[in-house]
């Protein structure tokens, strides 16, 4: 098919995680809209839930169904596995197939250009493909809703997602640490804690100033989190899907995990402030919560400190201040503050024009 045939550009399904989602999928679909399919009409298929990843350049959004998600697939790399599939697995051919016939009814193949992500754990999109970014932006309706939330809580917010899956449940921090940091942090900040009834940790923890948003997730849960990283002065996350929805959201992240180089450098494409905590020997049940702590306050210090610096001397211009207040940060615990790689990415901060 000749691009000028194509009236429509049709992205999905992505059935994967999230992590994948916000680190290769998307931006490889929004460059793809802009640049290659200017006029044709967009559509995606994803998870209800993700719109928000796809609501700046796609026309028509359509949600996996019901009988695929109630399948209880577990999400892998691009993929949905059984549970007892092999990292980096595929889903189950008859199941994909199906899948894949289910959206031929939305449109017509003799004028559709179909993308589809990749298969299992593969690293094409991200070595061989451009991308294009933008801070991800909450619906006002959220905006609203988060605002509500927060009204008359006059302290500084913490968002915190704590992972707790079932796969990989080795990369889990202890429910315990959590329940610790969260408990002395809130002393000092307004804690949300964020993330879903099967995957985090926390699920029923609250207090006076602990506000748990977990109960409440539904199909705007995504971008809900969205607001809230808007609202919040850091977040505090284990290197999971979160993890880069703070990262696209250029909200300052202290983040624990094994990737140092992946969640603080390659893949914090818009170069978000970072602080990066390396777990002992790569065991996440090593990582005490003192530590946690210490570096919390340490990194939510330094970002306060460089802002005061940048609203003092440059009254925010947009580019400088952001060069400058990188380079005032502390490089410590593997905090990178780094330029992105211009070669394979495009860094946009406000919305394309068709």
């Amino acid at each position: 098919m000749n691009f000028n045939d194509v009236d429509t550009v049709f992205f999905g399904p992505m059935t994967g995680e999230l992590g994948w989602a916000c680190s290769r999928w998307h931006a490889w679909c929004r460059y793809r809209r802009f640049i290659e399919f200017p006029n044709a009409k967009a559509i995606a298929a994803d998870y209800d839930w993700r719109y928000p990843l796809y609501s700046d350049f796609i026309d028509e959004f359509i949600p996996l169904p019901t009988w695929f998600t109630d399948i209880g697939l577990e999400q892998d790399c691009y993929e949905s596995v059984t549970l007892d599939a092999p990292a980096g697995g595929v889903m189950p051919g008859d199941v994909y197939s199906s899948l894949l016939q289910h959206y031929q009814q939305y449109y017509n193949p003799q004028t559709t250009w179909t993308v589809r992500p990749p298969r299992g754990c593969n690293f094409i999109i991200q070595e061989r493909a451009r991308q294009m970014w933008k801070t991800l932006e909450c619906s006002p309706q959220a905006k609203d809703y988060v605002d509500s939330v927060l009204d008359g809580r006059n302290r500084e917010v913490i968002v915190v997602s704590a992972r707790a899956r079932g796969r990989a449940e080795n990369r889990n921090v202890p429910e315990w640490v959590w329940d610790e940091v969260v408990n002395t942090i809130a002393k000092s900040f307004t804690v949300v804690i964020t993330g879903t009834q099967h995957s985090s940790s926390l699920v029923k923890k609250v207090g006076r100033d602990i506000i748990n948003m977990i109960p409440r997730t539904g199909v705007d849960g995504l971008d809900v989190l969205i607001a809230l990283m808007h609202r919040a002065r850091m977040s505090v996350t284990s290197q999971s899907g979160p993890t880069l929805i703070s990262l696209l959201c250029e909200t300052p992240s202290y983040i624990v995990g094994h990737e140092a180089e992946r969640h603080s450098k390659t893949e914090n494409f818009l170069n978000a402030p970072a602080m990066f905590r390396t777990v002992p020997y790569n065991v996440y049940a090593s990582v005490t919560p003192e530590t946690m702590i210490n570096d919390i306050y340490n990194f939510h210090r330094s970002v306060v400190e460089a802002e005061h610096v940048l609203n003092h001397t440059y009254n925010l211009c947009h580019n400088e201040d952001r060069e400058t207040m990188h380079s005032l940060l502390v490089e410590d615990v593997n905090l990178y503050r780094l330029p992105a790689d211009n070669m394979r990415q495009e860094i946009i901060h406000g919305k394309p024009q068709r």
